[in-house]
C-alpha cells in the first residue's frame, strides 16, 4: 500500500540520517584523538629528554659530592628531581596509551575479550 511505502521511506531516510550523524561523530572523535596522540607524543619526547638531562645532572652532582664539593642536601634535591622527572615520563606514556586504547576502541580494533565457557 502507498501509505505503508511512504512510512517505510521515511523510516529509511531517518535511519540514513542517523547513520550519517554517527559517522560524522566518529570522524570528529577520531580526529580529536589523533591530535591528542600527537600532543602526548611530544610530551613523552620532552619528558624523556628532561629525564635524560636530569640523570646526567645527578651523575655529575654525585661525582661532585664524592669529591666533597657539594653537600648531601643538594644531591638529595637532584635525586628527588630525577624521581619526579621519571614519574612525569611514565605518566605521559600511560596517558598516551590510554588515548591509543580509546582510538582502538573507536576504530573497532579492541582486543578480543575471552569468552567465558559455562561449566558442563
Amino acid at each position: 500500500t502507498r501509505p505503508g511505502l511512504g512510512r517505510a521511506r521515511v523510516a529509511r531516510d531517518q535511519y540514513q540520517l542517523q547513520l550519517e550523524k554517527q559517522k560524522s561523530d566518529i570522524e570528529f572523535e577520531v580526529q580529536g584523538i589523533v591530535l591528542e596522540l600527537k600532543a602526548k607524543a611530544r610530551i613523552i619526547d620532552s619528558s624523556a629528554r628532561y629525564r635524560n638531562l636530569t640523570e646526567k645532572r645527578v651523575a655529575s652532582e654525585t661525582r661532585r659530592y664524592r669529591q666533597g664539593l657539594v653537600g648531601s642536601e643538594w644531591l638529595f634535591n637532584y635525586r628527588r628531581e630525577l624521581a619526579n622527572a621519571k614519574s612525569a615520563e611514565i605518566q605521559a606514556i600511560v596517558e598516551y596509551k590510554i588515548a591509543l586504547a580509546r582510538l582502538d576502541r573507536i576504530m573497532g580494533n579492541s582486543p578480543a575479550v575471552p569468552r567465558v565457557r559455562k561449566p558442563s
